[in-house]
């Protein structure tokens, strides 16, 4: 299929080509489509992905007195579990997810030389589309080389992931073309449980260069004022910190957007890696002496563990940038200038002294502090699970 851009998405293109490509092809609609085979696809690809889901927890069931199985099962319900959830809110969320592209694409993007002091996330911006590529390129080889070995070394004809679809499956035909159908379905999860993730950290990496560019602006003002004193400087340079207000409140206005369209995403996701983490932990620990499910179980509890700390790194990163505009605005050489001049600098301050923190539901900051208490929690709730198993088996 080929990718529609509606007319006036030109500039999504642009900047978000990988991510469009990646939710046009797994059948996730952030954008709307004329064509209606289109949503017979969205149908049928998100229909798969949930059998899946459902014939997995089928499985579980069925093996609840098998404790290794259980862990085996539970790895991957949660995983599936975090692309459903993601995919669902993105659908019912499109809409914002769109206006938050353009509002990210009307900031005008600067090129700073690498070797220039600062400027961190400015430099990375650019790079961002091609680490979401590698990132699904190199999950992509994994889990269909895993798939491929699992099939491969056992001889008892499992599926690519143990799911229940009734009596005589495992024959032929149905194995195969309930194998083929496992494949496509995983595949596609993985755009909503990573794609999603780096696209995150593409509208993050936008609200964060503004800011380094804005806080860059008020400190260049301040060195001019420093250096020359004349009204010649002055007058210029008040027109310049207007300029400067106006881009702050267009950040402002992007950081709000930010925060009222990814909360509920957040907020659902948070819960699951928090619960996921906790099982594929204990499913590495049963799972001791089997390379392959232990490999599976290392590079999942890996993958939640990435995914919490690209949510809570960047959102601290971003509060911590939002309050430094405030910071340089106080820095600035203001004693001496002129009444208009200090009102815009109060202003800036103001402001930028409000506390901006993306949150996971309005309730749960994403931050460095929460993420140690997931880590924290995890492995409490993981030796908390391997002292029962040890009461168990005792």
């Amino acid at each position: 299929m080929k990718l529609n851009i509606p007319p006036g998405y030109e500039d999504l293109k642009h900047h978000f080509e990988i991510y469009l490509n990646c939710f046009f092809y797994s059948g996730l609609p952030i954008m709307s489509y004329k064509n209606k085979l289109y949503y017979v696809y969205v149908i049928i690809t998100y229909l798969n992905s949930l059998s899946l889901l459902l014939a997995t927890i089928i499985d579980l069931i069925l093996h609840l007195d098998e404790l290794r199985h259980i862990m085996e099962n539970s790895r991957v319900v949660f995983a599936l579990s975090v692309a459903t959830w993601v995919w669902n809110l993105c659908c019912i969320q499109r809409k914002k997810i769109i206006h938050l592209m353009r509002l990210a694409t009307a900031f005008k993007t600067v090129e700073v030389p690498s070797e220039t002091e600062g400027f961190s996330m400015t430099k990375r911006l650019p790079k961002m589309s091609k680490l979401a590529k590698y990132v699904y390129i190199s999950i992509t080889v994994f889990h269909l080389s895993y798939c491929a070995v699992r099939i491969i070394i056992r001889d008892d004809r499992p599926y690519t992931t143990n799911a229940y679809y009734g009596p005589g499956t495992t024959n032929s035909p149905y194995y195969e073309l309930l194998t083929a159908s496992q494949i496509i379905a995983e595949l596609t999860a993985l755009v909503p449980f990573f794609i999603f993730t780096c696209l995150y950290a593409h509208l993050i990496a936008f609200a964060c260069s503004q800011l380094e560019i804005c806080q860059d602006s008020i400190k260049y003002i301040s060195r001019n004022l420093r250096t020359n004193d004349s009204s010649e400087t002055k007058n210029p340079m008040e027109k310049q910190l207007s300029l400067c207000i106006r881009h702050h409140q267009q950040i402002l206005e992007y950081m709000m957007a930010l925060e009222d369209t990814l909360n509920p995403i957040l907020m659902g996701e948070f819960f699951l890696i928090l619960v996921g983490m906790c099982f594929s932990a204990f499913s590495f620990a049963e799972s001791w002496g089997n390379t392959l499910d232990m490999t599976q179980a290392f590079v999942v509890y890996c993958c939640f563990l990435g995914k919490l700390y690209v949510y809570c790194w960047l959102g601290n990163e971003l509060t911590y940038l939002a309050d430094g505009v405030g910071g340089a605005a106080w820095e600035c050489d203001w004693i001496g200038a002129s009444i208009p001049f200090q009102r815009s600098l109060i202003t800036i301050i103001i402001i930028a002294n409000k506390e901006f923190v993306i949150t996971a539901g309005k309730f749960v900051p994403a931050s460095r502090k929460t993420m140690m208490n997931v880590i924290n929690q995890t492995i409490s709730i993981f030796m908390f699970l391997v002292n029962m198993k040890d009461r168990t088996t005792a």
